[in-house]
């Protein structure tokens, strides 16, 4: 049951994940990533140099998109985040 996997996954639209470079100022203090759900999608916001490029966050997004599409990964927005959650 538990949301019927979110209502599977809205009919099947696949879930969404990338990871975008964002100016430090704009990130929360100490923090050099930060998960953040953006209009349905699970956006990894990193510091903007500070640990990739762009060569990276291309090769990362496209391994998240392989391990969404093969089935390794779901996100279920319905459900609660573990206590130790950032």
């Amino acid at each position: 049951m538990a949301d019927e996997g979110t209502a599977k996954q809205e009919e099947g639209k696949r879930p969404s994940v990338r990871i975008e470079l964002v100016p430090e100022e704009k990130m929360p203090d100490g923090r050099l990533v930060v998960p953040v759900e953006v209009d349905g999608a699970l956006v990894w916001a990193v510091t903007e140099g500070a640990v990739m490029g762009e060569e990276l966050q291309t090769q990362f997004n496209q391994l998240l998109d392989y391990v969404i599409g093969c089935g390794l990964w779901g996100q279920n927005w319905g459900g609660t985040a573990p206590s130790d959650h950032p």
